[in-house]
């Protein structure tokens, strides 16, 4: 069921009716409600969407693309292999998008090369339309990248977005570093290979806003 009313709910849940089926009988599993923290994406499939597509289709499309589909046994046809199903998470009228939309990058080690963060930067937003992700949403609805945590080896830091100074800034420990614009933070990542693994993105209410 869905998570009750709370300031964390409020800020960072999307509540959803999930429905699964089967690709190949159509056979469709008892739906389910559920209140969605984050939306997890494993860094391979995105990029295997994204070559797939022959890099045409946008960021979002891709995101949905990679997490509606899992692959496992249908009670009905296929008891043996795994077949692919198809996952529609659609979002409740009555209750609004958060104020933040959180992503979830999964990553199968914790030693990138510098092209595999490049990859994945190319692939992640700076604006993103969560009505593209979701199934059932009518309307444009925008959200920008504001935070990101990132991972080099065993130790993390996080890289955000600071209006007052109107520029990136890393935090590491105790050491505050200025990136200046987007620019800045790709080619710190790039040369640190730090892998972005939680990304927060703040609702705003209009496409193409400006910082």
């Amino acid at each position: 069921g869905y998570w009750g009313k709370s300031v964390v709910s409020d800020a960072f849940g999307i509540h959803v009716t999930e429905t699964t089926e089967c690709t190949k009988c159509q056979f469709h599993y008892p739906s389910h409600k559920f209140t969605r923290f984050f939306h997890m994406v494993p860094f391979e499939a995105w990029r295997e969407a994204w070559r797939q597509s022959g890099g045409s289709d946008m960021p979002e499309v891709l995101l949905k693309r990679t997490y509606h589909r899992e692959y496992r046994h249908c009670q009905k046809c296929s008891k043996q292999e795994d077949v692919e199903f198809e996952v529609r998470h659609c979002i409740e009228k009555d209750r609004p998008p958060p104020g933040c939309f959180t992503l979830l990058v999964q990553w199968l080690g914790g030693d990138v090369s510098s092209h595999d963060i490049a990859t994945l930067l190319s692939l992640m937003p700076l604006t993103m339309d969560i009505s593209l992700v979701v199934s059932n949403l009518d309307t444009p609805t925008h959200y920008r990248l504001r935070c990101m945590i990132c991972l080099y080896g065993q130790h993390f830091i996080t890289i955000a977005f600071n209006p007052t100074v109107f520029q990136w800034v890393q935090y590491d420990d105790g050491k505050v570093t200025a990136l200046g614009g987007w620019d800045g933070v790709v080619d710190k990542l790039k040369k640190g290979r730090f892998q972005p693994e939680v990304c927060f993105y703040e609702k705003v209410p209009a496409p193409n806003q400006g910082w």
